[in-house]
Parts: structure tokens; sequence; C-alpha cells
């Protein structure tokens, strides 16, 4: 939400495969006076778009955000390639070692253009899994930075797993 407000994107993208998330997001996008668009999601989290009172939003922010249904295991490459994206954020997605395979294809099919590149924010609950992220990342020649970051007592969150802000980019080839 922070970078779509502040970033000043073009346009940016919300996506999830859970339509009580995309939900969520909506409900927070109209707090936040932000206009998007959800064209692509379940019925019920459409309804919700519209069913907020917007007596306090006094004008809508630019860019559009897009909230759109996307599971990583049953988006075709094609489908992935449509967002066109020069940036990606994620956090929290290097959670079960089933997802690793298909959040690496989404990410190598991303990168494909070669202005793109990721953010990640990986709460390391179990160092296995995140190693296998890892490792996938390098077998499909992605190049893998560790961000500098300093903890901030702002933000409540747990402080006992390490987290790991990651910059992702295409492994040149050389």
């Amino acid at each position: 939400m922070t970078a779509c407000l502040f970033g000043k994107p073009k346009q940016y993208s919300f996506t999830d495969r859970s339509a009580v998330v995309l939900s969520t997001l909506a409900k927070n996008l109209k707090l936040n006076a932000v206009n998007y668009t959800a064209a692509e999601l379940p019925s019920d989290t459409q309804d919700e778009k519209t069913s907020a009172d917007d007596s306090h939003v006094t004008a809508v922010r630019t860019p559009v955000a897009n909230l759109r249904f996307l599971d990583w295991v049953e988006a075709s490459n094609d489908e992935i390639a449509e967002y066109d994206a020069d940036l990606f954020l994620a956090a929290d997605v290097v959670f079960d070692p089933v997802i690793i395979e298909p959040l690496v294809r989404v990410i190598s099919v991303l990168l494909r253009k070669s202005s793109c590149y990721g953010i990640i924010s990986c709460t390391i609950r179990n160092p296995e899994t995140f190693e296998l992220f890892i490792k996938s990342l390098d077998s499909a020649d992605v190049h893998i930075e560790t961000l500098d970051h300093t903890p901030s007592n702002i933000y409540f969150y747990d402080r006992i797993a390490e987290v790991r802000i990651l910059r992702l980019t295409k492994s040149r080839v050389h």
C-alpha cells in the first residue's frame, strides 16, 4: 500500500489467490482513497468494492491500482507476462516448500523483461524452506542481492524470526 501511495507508480497491481485477501485489499484501498479496478475478482470481492462508506473520501489518489486473482500454480506464462512489470514487491511468500517451484517460475517470467526487478521480504521461519527458495532462484538464473536493513521498532512483527530483504534480477549471461 505504501509503495502504491508514495512511490508514484503509473500503475500498481495487487495479486493473490485468496478472495478473502483481495477483499481486504479492496477495503484498504478504499479507506486510503486509492482508485482501483477489480475486473477479474470473484463476485463477493467485487461487492466489497461498492459497499464501503465514501463520505470521508475527499479525493481519489492516483495511480490506479489493479486487484487481480493470481494462482502461481495455475497461471500460464502468458498470463504472468501480461503484468509487464518494472518492479514486483512481495512479502511473506516463502513459507511452504510446495509453493517454491511455482513462485520461482512466476519470478522468472516477470524477470524476462530486461528492466524488471523484484524486492522480496522474507521472514525466515523455516531455514530449509528459505534455502530451497535460494537454490531454486539460483537454478533459474536469478541474481540475488541481500539488502541491508535495520529492523525498526515502529512496526509490530515477530522479532524472533530473521527477516531478509532480497533484490532479484535476471542473471546476466556472459
